[in-house]
């Protein structure tokens, strides 16, 4: 692009994931991975921070980072559910329907046939799109599995809430943690819930 300065993915993603907040920068790192930026080169840019301060957030960053996530949102989700350390989701778990469709949830956690759903707005407020919703997931709910939606403003405003619930979900289909890690993993829950409005707060402050 002429007159205009760029960075290469590779650097794309390191830059994001040492400056934005943990959540979009995992979104962001998403995207490009599934965009193609390269692993080996990203790794080497990640290796010449040794001893920066930044090193451990980045690391961290791209060790959450799922190339096959569909949208910001579901990045965000996932993100969310493995800093809270229940059992981790799988991204995008093909499901053979009943009519013989293949079909994709968003995260899913097939040992308790468990998923998570995001709804975004952008896609889901026609009343095509919604009966169409209401048709797949009842062919999930024929194959065993439940379904959690949540929304953007769920994920972004209520966070601490979406996690409970599917704390709750995952004990009714039978995970079955010991009561210290359930009690270790709600004290993650609300710590999380607390650094999110700080870093939602010091991004709109910074601008």
């Amino acid at each position: 692009m002429t007159g205009v300065a760029v960075t290469t993915r590779e650097r794309t993603v390191l830059d994001c994931a040492r400056r934005l907040p943990r959540l979009e920068a995992v979104a962001a790192v998403d995207q490009l991975l599934s965009l193609g930026a390269d692993t080996d080169q990203v790794d080497g840019l990640v290796s010449s921070l040794t001893g920066h301060s930044h090193a451990r957030r980045v690391r961290s960053v791209l060790d959450g980072a799922d190339p096959q996530a569909a949208s910001a949102m579901e990045s965000w989700c996932r993100c969310l559910v493995r800093d809270a350390e229940p059992p981790h989701p799988h991204s995008q778990v093909p499901l053979l329907l009943p009519d013989g469709r293949r079909a994709f949830l968003d995260l899913g956690f097939p040992r308790y046939r468990l998923a998570l759903e995001y709804d975004g707005r952008e896609h889901h407020t026609r009343p095509a799109d919604q009966s169409h919703d209401k048709r797949r997931r009842a062919q999930f709910r024929d194959l065993g599995w439940e379904v959690l939606v949540v929304t953007s403003a769920n994920v972004v405003e209520s966070p601490d809430q979406v996690l409970s619930a599917l704390l709750l979900r995952l004990q009714r289909r039978g995970w079955a943690p010991h009561p210290a890690r359930l009690r270790r993993i709600q004290r993650r829950i609300n710590y999380m819930a607390m650094c999110r409005r700080r870093d939602r707060e010091h991004w709109y402050e910074s601008y």
